[in-house]
């Protein structure tokens, strides 16, 4: 009898052990066990996977999304190089690499010969045309150093009617005249021709009364001599030559009434 109650509890005690260590599932409600343990720890593992895959996943679809921006938005824009104006620049200047950037444009047929790939193929060029931030560099826009206007300017203030009625703009070219006298005695002479519209500004505010400010580029020296001597002696009439079939040359009478031969 002693012997039998030793022996049931040694198996009880090694029972409770086995259930510390993970042994059979405690047969009392609500007990735990290896049973327990087992599903437990297969519940856990089973989580840990499906929130790998998810965030996997993510990934996968975040660099799909990258590379389709890439290819959507990271490729050249169509057209081709152009140069354009960096900066407002005022007709008469010479170009240099600080007023001239590169930009992509899709141009009409024909117009390779009318605009420049390089910066370097413009600098040193004169404007003969105003050219405001961004507008495309035309050939018609600037001539070549050598051709360029002379290095002479001369200012002057006319009347608005005396002036195209302030209609003129830079990059123009208009014939000056001069009118000495009044009366039927009178002469006008044509002092310059083809002379640049550099700059144009309106001084004043009175209605009728307005003086147009105009700067003109002319060619040489001796232009410079006649029409300063017309400004002071005589009064001067600026006539628009922009597209005339005369302008960059000479045309019709040089003044008026015209001069008659001296006696012999």
């Amino acid at each position: 009898m002693v012997r039998r109650r030793r022996a049931a509890a040694a198996a009880a005690v090694d029972l409770g052990r086995a259930g510390a260590r993970g042994g059979p599932a405690d047969p009392r409600p609500g007990g735990g066990g290896a049973g327990t343990v087992r599903r437990v720890a297969a519940l856990r593992r089973g989580r840990v996977p499906a929130g790998r895959a998810a965030a996997g996943g993510l990934l996968v679809a975040l660099a799909a999304l990258l590379a389709f921006t890439a290819a959507r938005g990271g490729g050249e824009p169509p057209g081709r190089p152009v140069v354009v104006a960096a900066r407002d620049v005022p007709p008469g200047t010479t170009l240099t690499e600080a007023d001239l950037a590169l930009s992509r444009m899709a141009l009409p047929d024909g117009w390779d010969d009318r605009v420049a790939g390089r910066a370097a193929q413009l600098v040193g060029a004169v404007t003969v045309a105003p050219l405001r931030q961004g507008d495309l560099v035309q050939a018609s826009s600037v001539v070549a150093a050598a051709n360029a206007p002379g290095g002479f300017e001369v200012a002057m203030a006319l009347p608005a009617d005396r002036a195209v009625q302030d209609r003129l703009r830079p990059g123009e070219r208009v014939d000056v005249l001069v009118t000495f006298g009044t009366g039927a005695p009178a002469r006008t002479d044509v002092v310059v021709r083809d002379a640049l519209v550099q700059q144009r500004s309106v001084a004043g505010g009175r209605l009728g009364g307005d003086q147009v400010a105009v700067t003109l580029a002319v060619a040489d020296q001796a232009q410079v001599l006649a029409l300063t001597h017309a400004l002071r002696a005589g009064e001067v009439t600026l006539v628009r030559a922009t597209g005339s079939p005369t302008s960059g040359g000479e045309g019709g009478p040089v003044s008026w009434p015209p001069a008659t031969a001296a006696p012999a």
